[in-house]
């Protein structure tokens, strides 16, 4: 076994496996779980991996040559890669496909133990802290049972009209349409929409030009959520210190104004009563600088507060994603993806709702008329739109600018759900968002 995991890590068993992604379309379908870019140890060809995952995703099968060199122009154009990174990726394609494959057996049973383990791992560590914790030990089997089931899945077909029968019941067994939990966001618009609020283990992503009010709009999600009595945990990776933080959710908490608060105002008799409403509420706030924690620092910090402090998040804000370290440094859009890819997984194992923010395009837009909704103005990233189960838009007109608190959000990404736009008065002194009847 110490030999396989060695052939994981070998860059020639690295390069196999990129041959069979570019030749064995069967391969993909088979084990989606196991290769994934992340796996990859060198830029290069995580990035190559990138780009044979994303016209399999479009086309359901693997790419030919002509057109590998087709999307790797489309690739180098959208991203502005350096042609340092240009020739490094010409040279590894040119290779995959010049080159047969000779030990095919040997690099599917590597890859697979590889992804096998790598989930094993992470289980153990989540069924020590169930012992740890003397939670119930049939979890702790069923967290063993996924992670040894990685790598040896094989497709299921559905008989739609078998399965049909007792529909409702499977569907309301399924956590994509019926979460552990649900938040109520408090505008009755967008809870109608998302049928109760954000769920666990869903991702939703606001998205605005800067200084329009992404992190308040996320501190009043997060207050609506210690309304609710629930575990929040607030990341800030940006412009906004922990003293930042405190005083936003103080604003909101209160209805006061910083400098209210800074004279003297009894800001602390308001939270105290939402306490002795909610005892099971909690907010924990956590800051770092911009580009220096990534997911997997953030998974560990949970993890921290859970083990030591029996701190389990229901709600994990991330403000905001952008800001994080970059798993690829000279790669935006596929440091993005992989970003979002660890969220997910994140939230499927604290169970928990992730929210966070993202930029528009500063030229996005004309003058104040920018964030109506058009996911083609989303910076960096398509994958943030297309990874997300809901992301909503900040909009102002420049009739709404002129009168100073009204705004939109314009909700254009919704996965399991409608399109809606939720009329609001945001009134940032007090950091509030709140839902009008009409505009």
């Amino acid at each position: 076994m110490a030999v396989q995991q060695k052939y994981s890590y070998d860059l020639t068993y690295q390069l196999g496996i990129l041959k069979l992604m570019a030749r064995d379309p069967s391969f993909l379908k088979l084990h989606p779980d196991v290769v994934q870019p992340r796996f990859f140890i060198l830029d290069t060809h995580m990035q190559v991996a990138q780009i044979l995952l994303g016209f399999f995703k479009k086309h359901a099968e693997s790419p030919s040559y002509d057109s590998m060199r087709k999307e790797m122009g489309d690739y180098f154009l959208s991203f502005n890669t350096r042609d340092e990174t240009k020739q490094e990726i010409h040279r590894v394609v040119e290779q995959i496909y010049r080159e047969e494959i000779t030990n095919r057996d040997a690099i599917m049973q590597s890859v697979c133990y590889f992804a096998q383990s790598s989930s094993l791992r992470s289980a153990m560590k989540n069924v020590l802290d169930l012992i740890d914790q003397q939670g119930p030990l049939d979890e702790a089997e069923i967290l063993v049972r996924k992670a040894l089931a990685v790598g040896s899945r094989q497709t299921e077909s559905w008989s739609f009209f078998e399965k049909i029968q007792g529909f409702r019941d499977r569907m309301i067994a399924d956590r994509a349409y019926y979460p552990k939990f649900k938040i109520k966001t408090y505008f009755p618009s967008l809870d109608r929409a998302t049928h109760g609020g954000i769920g666990a283990g869903q991702i939703w992503v606001v998205a605005a030009r800067p200084k329009r009010g992404k992190s308040t709009l996320m501190v009043n999600l997060g207050a609506s959520a210690i309304y609710q009595g629930k575990t929040v945990v607030h990341f800030s990776f940006g412009d906004m210190t922990k003293m930042d933080v405190m005083v936003k959710y103080a604003q909101r908490f209160s209805g006061m104004t910083a400098e209210q608060i800074m004279q003297g105002y009894d800001v602390e008799s308001f939270c105290d009563k939402i306490v002795q409403a909610q005892p099971s509420a909690c907010l924990e706030i956590i800051y770092d600088s911009p580009g220096v924690v990534g997911v997997p620092e953030m998974h560990a910090t949970l993890g921290q507060l859970k083990v030591i402090r029996g701190i389990n998040p229901d709600l994990v804000i991330v403000d905001y994603a952008n800001k994080m370290k970059k798993p690829v440094q000279d790669n935006s859009y596929l440091s993005m993806s992989l970003i979002y890819d660890q969220l997910k997984a994140l939230a499927d194992d604290y169970e928990c709702a992730i929210l966070t923010g993202t930029q528009l395009r500063r030229k996005s837009g004309k003058d104040g008329d920018a964030g109506e909704g058009d996911t083609e103005e989303v910076a960096e990233s398509y994958a943030q739109v297309a990874d997300c189960d809901l992301m909503m838009f900040i909009h102002q007109t420049q009739s709404d600018e002129a009168q100073g608190n009204k705004a939109t959000l314009n909700v254009s990404v919704n996965r399991r759900g409608e399109a809606v736009k939720v009329p609001v008065v945001f009134k940032k002194a007090i950091a509030l968002f709140k839902e009008t009847l009409g505009r």
